[in-house]
């Protein structure tokens, strides 16, 4: 009976460990460039969407506060772990990046961040 009862925290241990590990293997943005919640003083001329392992971007676009698109350069179709999509036609304003990526697990990841491009206030 001890055994058995070994045995099953065993298990139990192993699972978990188990679920915790695959847990930690899906890919999610480390980082962007404008960051999330950013606000530049000038427009960039690219985006920059790095992740935590190589992905294969499957969508992206970027948005200002009237939902009309801004036009991108084609998305590489290879796996990368960093992307540089230039963005020459964005002006004052906000904008919405919206992303998803396919990982070498074949879990869809999405997600979404706003950034604000704005004139400094002068103080006088």
């Amino acid at each position: 009976m001890e055994k058995k009862m070994n045995l099953f925290k065993l298990i139990i241990t192993l699972t978990g460990m188990l679920i915790a590990l695959s847990a930690q293997a899906h890919t999610v943005l480390s980082s962007s460039i404008p960051a999330k919640d950013a606000i530049e003083t000038s427009p960039p001329g690219e985006i920059t969407l790095v992740f935590s392992t190589k992905v294969r971007i499957t969508g992206l676009s970027v948005e200002n506060s009237s939902g009309d698109p801004i036009t991108l350069d084609a998305l590489p179709s290879e796996m990368q772990q960093e992307f540089i999509i230039a963005t020459p036609n964005i002006q004052m304003g906000n904008y919405v990046v919206k992303w998803r990526a396919i990982g070498a697990d074949m879990h869809v990841v999405s997600g979404e961040f706003e950034f604000v491009v704005a004139e400094l206030a002068s103080k006088e």
